[in-house]
């Protein structure tokens, strides 16, 4: 049995507590939807709450049986000024109140079990968005020989999203996992663009089911971590369902007035308090957290059997409020929009974009009145075998392309001939090293990237390099640009796959296809399904004899190839380049839906009025592609019963060869506008369909059945 400290916990009783307190006013939270369990729901009395800062609420509960003091930061991650940080490397141990000094945070908490010599975690870990080295995490084949090796489970926050992983334990002997990052295989893998991570074990709540036990001694509750059978002090994190809340929970103990949880209990007050996801963290005399302004706020000595603040490896710290200095924009909020999409045609993204951000010690960077658009930041390079500072511009693109990738530097400060770039596009990240003297250039090039659409995509710099010390010689943080290659859509130039119904802004460059969602000239239902619902029935009436004719010209008006630059949130350090591009793309035909053309009465085919066909000109689409179908090889001129394939024939094509009729189609089956007609193969092709269906649809001039 632990030895109890005989003195009381340390509840101070401060002025900002005071309004929140509900004096005696018993609260018992209603337990999660879950099957029934030995475990009995547990009786809280809040005492007290405050608002350290908005986003941040740290409620003190008293629990009767077990008599114990609980205190719950609850952090809403979508509140504006909201970040939350970790531990970078250590190379030494730190209290929690000692790390969130030191950090500037809100909020800190004890994180992870560790070990010294050298100061390593159990699991895996990330501070400031960069990953322990191997040698200090759990995860480190040396320690394969380890109870925990390989075993913990995290959460870990990114740029707009938080992200969590099940035990080791969970994933070979769970049932049902189907949520988090690689729910049934252990792996040392983590998401793209990590910047705070976490580990802790055993897992109390899964998937929204509290974990529970026949006895909260037996031996085969908490198989992967006996220590859970025994009350002590604790320290536990937990996510709500839609991952917008984020819960840090500390449990008193060896004291007088607290004697700890045991795992079990634990985990039914993570799933009270409406934790869908929750870990346990290390606890005993490491559990302690810390408020900015109150320092620690429940009884740490005593949890430590008297022994004071222990100073632990690694920690959670809760970044709020932007008289801080931290971005107004909140950092992991998963339902945000994002902080800017880059368009089509590229874009220049400045230092004061919301879409940057620099890492790091803050007086490390420094601010000057020059630069791409007046601004520019600046640090210096140092010979870590990790990052001490950096800075990043996230990228979230509207459409996949291949883009060059360019940033700004200065003559005065970009100083440093070996710095550290890393550029991610789609999955694939790469790392270089850039001399950042070379402004005379004015843009350095950083090469050429195939970035997907959407976001986890970015460029970073870095101050760490390989090498001896360095003096005086700065890095610049100023604008990124990317510039498209290739055409798009708005480019003004026809690119692949693209058509008048996914690209109207093109429609004048691009041919017409049967399926873009236009009716050309000659569509018809029969001929062109796809379209049906744009081009208009045919009307069942008398022929209009026109005789046989060609096809106009084509005359219709064409898209500009240039468009001016678009400005996108003034202020924002946001801006779009004028576009630019170029490339072609192949046209597809379509044909009767029954393959087959109709003599007149007087033995020929019609044309129809102006055998053209016409690009659409309406406003809608979307941004899929339909692929253009082959020509069918050796089709002749249609008779009847012959077949009219979904694509223009090669031997129509190369011959030119074009169908005489004595009738034109009624008047109801032509689409055509005058001065827009084609006089290729492809609109004859069109036209002969369409005289077809026509001929099919109206009045015989002869008696007898149809044939």
């Amino acid at each position: 049995m632990y030895a109890q400290s005989s003195r009381p916990s340390a509840l101070r009783r401060g002025p900002w507590r005071a309004t929140a307190t509900w004096a005696g006013a018993a609260l018992t939270l209603a337990a999660l939807a879950t099957p029934s369990r030995p475990t009995a729901a547990l009786t809280l009395t809040k005492l007290e709450s405050s608002k350290p800062a908005p986003g941040i609420t740290v409620d003190h509960y008293k629990v009767s049986a077990p008599k114990t003091h609980v205190w719950v930061a609850t952090v809403a991650l979508c509140t504006s000024g909201v970040h939350v940080d970790a531990t970078r490397a250590p190379k030494a141990l730190q209290s929690a109140a000692a790390f969130g000094a030191a950090r500037g945070a809100k909020l800190a908490t004890n994180g992870d079990f560790y070990k010294t010599g050298p100061v390593r975690v159990y699991g895996d870990a990330v501070g400031e968005g960069i990953r322990w080295p191997l040698v200090q995490t759990g995860l480190d084949p040396a320690y394969k020989s380890e109870w925990y090796w390989n075993d913990a489970g995290w959460i870990a926050f990114l740029h707009d999203g938080v992200q969590f992983s099940h035990t080791g334990w969970q994933k070979k002997n769970g049932k049902g996992l189907v949520a988090g990052w690689s729910p049934t295989q252990v792996t040392s893998s983590l998401p793209a663009g990590v910047l705070a991570l976490v580990g802790g074990f055993p897992e109390l709540v899964i998937e929204g089911k509290v974990y529970t036990c026949s006895a909260p001694t037996d031996s085969s509750c908490f198989p992967d971590r006996s220590d859970m059978r025994a009350r002590h002090p604790r320290t536990a994190m937990g996510l709500t369902a839609d991952l917008q809340s984020f819960l840090l929970v500390v449990v008193d103990g060896r004291t007088s007035t607290s004697i700890g949880m045991y795992g079990a209990e634990l985990a039914e007050l993570m799933g009270q308090l409406g934790a869908h996801e929750a870990f346990n963290l290390d606890g005993g005399g490491s559990s302690q957290l810390w408020v900015q302004g109150e320092g620690t706020m429940n009884d740490a000595d005593g949890n430590n059997n008297g022994g004071g603040l222990r100073a632990v490896a690694n920690h959670w710290g809760v970044l709020a409020g932007t008289t801080a200095g931290y971005p107004a924009r909140p950092g992991h909020c998963p339902t945000q929009p994002v902080c800017a999409a880059v368009p089509a045609s590229g874009a220049t993204l400045e230092e004061t974009s919301p879409c940057f951000r620099t890492f790091g010690t803050k007086e490390n960077w420094h601010s000057e009145q020059v630069g791409s658009a007046g601004a520019l930041r600046w640090t210096n390079a140092s010979n870590d075998a990790a990052a001490d500072n950096w800075a990043w511009w996230r990228l979230e693109l509207a459409e996949a392309g291949t883009y060059q990738v360019e940033v700004s530097t200065h003559a005065t400060y970009g100083k440093f001939q070996s710095t550290h770039y890393e550029v991610r596009a789609a999955d694939v990240t790469k790392t270089l090293t850039v001399d950042q003297t070379q402004a005379n250039k004015g843009w350095i090039s950083l090469g050429t990237y195939a970035f997907s659409a959407g976001g986890a995509q970015w460029v970073a710099v870095f101050d760490d390099h390989k090498g001896p010390p360095v003096k005086g010689q700065h890095i610049v943080a100023d604008a990124l640009r990317l510039t498209r290659l290739e055409p798009w859509c708005g480019s003004g130039v026809c690119g692949g796959g693209e058509t008048c119904a996914n690209c109207p802004a093109d429609c004048g460059k691009c041919p017409p296809v049967c399926g873009d969602g236009a009716c050309t000239t000659g569509e018809t239902c029969a001929m062109c399904p796809a379209d049906c619902g744009a081009c208009p029935a045919p009307v069942d009436e008398g022929p209009i004899d026109a005789g046989a004719g060609d096809g106009a010209a084509d005359g219709g008006a064409t898209a500009s190839d240039s468009q001016p630059a678009e400005a996108i949130g003034s202020g924002d350090g946001f801006d779009v380049q004028a576009d630019a591009g170029g490339g072609s793309s192949a046209d597809g035909v379509a044909s009767d839906s029954d393959g087959a053309s109709e003599p007149d009465s007087d033995g020929a085919s019609e044309p129809d009025s102006d055998g053209a066909s016409e690009p659409d000109s309406d406003d809608s689409g979307n941004s899929d592609h339909p692929s253009d179908g082959a020509a069918s090889d050796g089709a002749a001129p249609l008779a009847d019963g012959d077949s009219l394939g979904p694509h223009a024939s090669d031997d129509v094509r190369a011959s030119g060869a074009h169908l005489q009729v004595a009738n034109a189609p009624s008047a109801g089956c032509s689409t055509g506008r005058p001065g827009h007609g084609q006089t290729d193969a492809f609109g004859w092709q069109l036209t002969v369909a369409a005289a077809a269906w026509c001929l099919r649809r109206r009045p015989k001039r002869h008696a007898g059945p149809h044939t």
